[in-house]
């Protein structure tokens, strides 16, 4: 009987554990990632003027205590003046890689709800990929003329970094943090059931 109550609570306790660090959702549009997320800011305003550079490492506020930095430099430009087109009639800032096909991104404190636009830099149809450090992702054909695509998820676990990455040099912009959301009421009953169960085997084997 013993045995089976520590397995019981064993088994609550991971699967709880589990359920808490599940792997992130994906979100291929921002109406949908807003209403995941809940209350957010979106940050369109960079460090410097259109073609400044920003320099790898170097980070800029995107709400709820965390910063947002890259491993390459980037490159503020702005649409209408150093880059063409957006989508939706946008016509703030935005980032470019500068001919890098790839980039890693860095928040200062883990967020777990984030997003972004990105378009590639060549007027056609490409592929671009948003990763996560788990080795989940999300790709879509972003077109260049206008066609500024969402990548956004959310997870129940905070998230300290991401990859983007394109066959081609591409620009990122119109990043959006959220709220964090937290887990289901099942799963911190379970959770907390299974941490009681451990506590009251772990008592009676001290007496």
């Amino acid at each position: 009987m013993k045995k089976f109550l520590v397995s019981f609570s064993v088994f609550l306790f991971l699967v709880g554990a589990a359920t808490i660090s599940s792997a992130a959702t994906y979100y291929g549009d921002r109406a949908s990632w807003e209403t995941a997320a809940g209350s957010f800011v979106e940050t369109t305003d960079y460090p410097g003027n259109s073609y400044d550079t920003l320099a790898a490492g170097i980070g800029f506020a995107v709400g709820y205590g965390s910063a947002l930095s890259f491993d390459i430099d980037t490159q503020v430009r702005t649409i209408g003046d150093g880059w063409a087109t957006w989508s939706g009639g946008y016509a703030g800032e935005v980032l470019y890689t500068m001919g890098a096909t790839s980039l890693t991104a860095t928040l200062s404190s883990g967020l777990t709800s984030f997003g972004f636009e990105a378009e590639p830099n060549p007027f056609s149809v490409l592929d671009i990929t948003l990763q996560l450090a788990d080795g989940t992702s999300l790709t879509q054909g972003v077109n260049g003329y206008s066609g500024a695509d969402f990548f956004g998820f959310t997870s129940d676990v905070a998230i300290s970094s991401f990859s983007i990455s394109s066959s081609t040099d591409f620009a990122v912009g119109k990043f959006v943090a959220g709220t964090a959301p937290v887990p289901e009421p099942g799963t911190m009953i379970l959770f907390g059931l299974g941490l009681l169960g451990l506590a009251g085997v772990s008592r009676k084997k001290w007496r």
